[in-house]
């Protein structure tokens, strides 16, 4: 009996994002948790901020920021507790640069796979990615797999920059990224997304 690895898994060859994220629109990359861990790929694609909403996705740079000075954490972290602004958690972190790799903007949502009114958290989301893109630095919106609930993300924020329809934004992300398959539970919340735009 061969033991396979968690990565070498059944998915194998299929497993989304296996090498890097997928530019959607300038600047904007959609990807996996493996993505936004890789350092190094990140730096060659020029990434420098990371949009992350997958509840269960740990930060992978959290040991870079405590090892940092304290000062320097007090400044940078900040949580937002649920109903302040959205039904969802926030938080925010800076990870310093190294000899090696530039700083990045790290946010976080803690979406579930059902999670319910998105759209709350849609406006400080797009903020996040418009700060990214206006300075023209490169964003990663990443969940787990990237297929769900980022890949709604992506959605509702092509529908909203590029004038689209529901189906024309699932239809060019899903053009750039053959990966996307967002849940009913999400796919319902863009068709009430969609009626805000009208």
């Amino acid at each position: 009996m061969v033991l396979i690895s968690k990565t070498e898994n059944a998915i194998g060859d299929d497993l989304p994002y296996k090498d890097e994220p997928i530019q959607i629109l300038p600047n904007l990359y959609l990807g996996s948790e493996i993505n936004a861990a890789n350092r190094s790929m990140l730096n060659r694609l020029n990434i420098e901020f990371i949009l992350n909403v997958g509840k269960e996705v740990e930060n992978p740079y959290l040991e870079e920021i405590t090892n940092a000075n304290s000062s320097y954490f007090a400044d940078s972290f900040h949580q937002i507790s649920p109903g302040l602004q959205t039904n969802s958690s926030v938080s925010s972190e800076d990870i310093p640069a190294t000899s090696d790799f530039k700083p990045l903007k790290y946010k976080k949502f803690f979406w579930t796979h059902n999670q319910e009114n998105l759209i709350a958290d849609f406006i400080p989301a797009f903020a996040f990615i418009d700060e990214a893109r206006s300075a023209g630095r490169n964003i990663l919106v990443h969940c787990q797999c990237g297929v769900s609930r980022s890949a709604s993300l992506i959605i509702s924020y092509v529908m909203k920059v590029n004038r689209m329809t529901l189906n024309q934004a699932y239809e060019y992300v899903k053009d750039k990224s053959p990966y996307i398959s967002p849940n009913m539970s999400l796919v319902y919340q863009l068709v009430e997304f969609e009626k805000t735009l009208k």
